[in-house]
């Protein structure tokens, strides 16, 4: 068989636009954890970016750096960057992310318990809005595991996966707010023909149908959101934590097409779905304040106040969204009103 001896243990292999402000930072905090450092810098940069990421791989004296060409396609991009790592596991970070020096320590500790693993999912975690996202970050350097979705990028390949608890290691996510701006920005322009292309290919694509219906939702289009949210409610038999997001889509578009009877009865089938999620109340008390009618829309936000602990829809919930969101508009409800109870 190969020795692996000689092998490099991980790359750290990273997809950079722009990120000059932060990538010292993230490339030191995970500099003794890897062997590699592997970055690809789209060509499109306008700051030091690149100058940055060549210091850093030639201080490891193993890896390298390269201009990639953006081809509308996140995956194919980190599958071209994973494509020049020699490690036997690849370390995945953005180049706004950090690690904190105790939580690479434990990392190292977990090493030998992790080999009998392919993939290890990661939290991340948001200082800004208080909330952590499980996410695949550490997986061994095997062709068969990859991303796949051009935009919200899938790593497929094994089943054997283990979840590190966020209390023993996290990711730090920290996202300026003009990256999160340029990023949705990028993402928008993508999407119309990221999706064309996949529908093109396979007319039942859920994922193609998802983001382009949610994008002539957000660029007013309602009546195409509409015919795209209808086939897509045909086609999603088993996911209910989708189905309850598309049906909330769904009843925003119809009601601001004109259907708000259609809007309602959407949103009741959602709450049928998962009665104790809030996303469902507060748009009914958002339609009702629309409607002039703040009684009704107190009655559903404060519904919304009220629900026990989130049921496990297999997705991770924003835990701002769930926990403050229907106080700050019942609050505002009452400002708007000059109604303030006891």
């Amino acid at each position: 068989g190969n020795d692996n001896s000689l092998q490099p243990h991980m790359s750290l292999c990273l997809m950079v636009k722009n990120e000059a402000e932060t990538l010292d930072t993230c490339i030191a905090s995970a500099f003794d954890l890897v062997d590699e450092i592997i970055i690809g810098v789209d060509q499109s940069t306008r700051d030091e970016s690149y100058a940055i990421a060549e210091q850093w791989v030639q201080k490891k004296n193993l890896g390298k750096v390269f201009y990639f060409e953006w081809i509308d396609d996140f995956s194919a991009i980190r599958n071209l960057i994973h494509s020049h790592a020699s490690g036997r596991w690849i370390l995945e970070l953005d180049g706004h992310e950090f690690f904190l020096p105790a939580h690479v320590e434990k990392l190292k500790g977990m090493y030998g318990m992790l080999e009998e693993y392919d993939i290890v999912r990661l939290s991340l975690y948001n200082s800004e809005v208080k909330d952590v996202v499980v996410q695949p970050r550490l997986f061994k350097n095997l062709p068969h595991i990859k991303y796949v979705q051009a935009i919200h990028n899938l790593l497929i390949g094994s089943q054997n996966q283990f979840t590190i608890p966020d209390n023993m290691v996290q990711i730090q996510h920290e996202r300026p707010a003009w990256l999160i701006k340029e990023r949705e920005k990028q993402r928008m322009a993508m999407l119309p023909k990221v999706c064309e292309r996949a529908l093109q290919k396979n007319p039942d694509d859920i994922h193609a149908l998802t983001y382009m219906a949610k994008y002539y939702l957000q660029t007013k289009k309602f009546h195409s959101a509409n015919v795209l949210y209808k086939r897509l409610l045909a086609r999603l038999h088993h996911d209910d934590a989708k189905k309850y997001m598309t049906l909330i889509e769904y009843s925003q578009s119809l009601f601001r097409a004109g259907s708000p009877e259609k809007s309602h009865d959407l949103l009741v089938r959602a709450i049928c779905l998962f009665y104790n999620l809030p996303m469902a109340y507060i748009e009914l008390g958002m339609q009702c304040l629309y409607k002039n009618k703040p009684n009704e829309a107190e009655h559903w936000y404060k519904l919304a106040t009220h629900l026990t602990e989130p049921v496990n829809t297999g997705q991770p919930m924003n835990m701002v969204y769930y926990k403050y969101l229907p106080w700050l508009l019942l609050t505002e409800l009452y400002r708007y009103c000059g109604k303030y109870p006891k």
